[in-house]
């Protein structure tokens, strides 16, 4: 996967030096939570969507 250049410049406009990247109010730990938690819940909905009942057609009973 390619992450695309202006998806960069974007995320890191606002950073000028390693720690403003790396730090504890850094990019990186909420990058990598909101990465970590979109997964999980995709990963999720997959799952639910494997567990809904039958539909309910006609001459269902």
């Amino acid at each position: 996967m390619t992450i695309q250049p202006e998806l960069l410049d974007e995320l890191l406009k606002a950073y000028t030096t390693p720690e403003d990247l790396v730090s504890e109010s850094g990019l990186l730990k909420p990058l990598t939570q909101a990465l970590v938690e979109h997964c999980l819940e995709t990963e999720m909905e997959g799952h639910l969507d494997n567990f809904k009942g039958p539909s309910h057609s006609v001459g269902f009973r």
